[in-house]
């Protein structure tokens, strides 16, 4: 609160800061500011995000948004040396609403949505920019953690990867996971599990690996989730196998009730399946056109 009334002030920016008391979820925070916006088209960022590229753009299509109500806009990521880059819903007609204690999400019908290009929001969570006392309290914490499981707490090795994850460690917590893994665990957890080790080893490039966990994970899929097969696609349009990229994302479509994880693998699955697998068609049927005139 006090950090966002000194930018307040020494930034000549139009607007008010408002209190909110934590009740354990985030789409209630995020849409008490929403609730206190005036103009119809709300944009959002965090607060470690910057614009990097296009505010002119957002202003004209905040004046000008035709049919279109919610846009997608290119956030460029960074955790630790590592750097991604996704498409995520930041501004919106301002009668949607966010959903979801943790993971937010906004729901909208697709015909009203568009992704925009030329705008960009740089996104940091790099270690560096970690202030001491964080440093601090994520080492108390596996500190507690490690000990729990000399203890014979065997559950507290499920927490370790994401205390690492935060320090931006991603083969510290893959090899965390790993020994979880090895742990007795059913099935659905497994999956997700899995799911989130192939993920890791996505981001550290060791792309064997990923291939490795997701296999693994469809056979701990009781649940007919389709979840490792859109990953397997992507792994395989990553390493330019087209065909079987094609192969794994027709399966993965064949699914009734599919369950993409979005707010956990945004490296994946910030296109939709449907889309990715159009992307593949295209990138196929090039190569087999230009094998054909070779």
């Amino acid at each position: 609160m006090a950090a966002a009334e000194r930018f307040m002030q020494q930034n000549p920016v139009p607007g008010d800061v408002y209190s909110f008391t934590w009740k354990n979820d985030f789409s209630k925070a995020r849409n008490i500011g929403l609730d206190k916006a005036s103009h119809p088209f709300v944009m959002i960022l965090d607060g470690h995000e910057k614009f990097i590229d296009g505010h002119a753009k957002l202003r004209h299509i905040a004046q000008n948004p035709g049919e279109c109500e919610v846009f997608s806009i290119e956030v460029r990521s960074r955790f630790g040396e590592l750097e991604t880059s996704f498409y995520q819903e930041r501004m919106f007609a301002n009668h949607y609403r966010y959903h979801n204690a943790c993971h937010n999400v906004i729901v909208y019908d697709n015909a009203k949505g568009a992704m925009l290009s030329g705008v960009t929001i740089e996104h940091e969570r790099s270690p560096a920019l970690m202030n001491e006392r964080r440093q601090q309290r994520i080492s108390m914490n596996l500190a507690s953690l490690y000990e729990r499981v000399k203890a014979g707490d065997r559950r507290a090795l499920a927490q370790i990867p994401q205390e690492y994850i935060s320090m931006g460690d991603h083969h510290k917590a893959l090899e965390a996971l790993d020994i979880y893994l090895r742990e007795d665990i059913v099935p659905r957890e497994r999956y997700q599990v899995l799911l989130k080790a192939a993920m890791l080893a996505f981001w550290t490039e060791q792309y064997d690996r990923c291939n490795y966990y997701l296999l693994f994970a469809g056979e701990n899929n009781d649940d007919k989730r389709n979840a490792h097969l859109v990953m397997l696609g992507t792994l395989e349009k990553k390493m330019g196998n087209m065909a079987a990229a094609e192969s794994y994302l027709q399966e993965a479509l064949t699914i009734p009730k599919p369950i993409y994880y979005w707010f956990l693998y945004p490296q994946f699955y910030y296109e939709t399946p449907l889309k990715i697998l159009e992307n593949v068609r295209d990138k196929h049927i090039s190569e087999s056109l230009s094998q054909a005139q070779d």
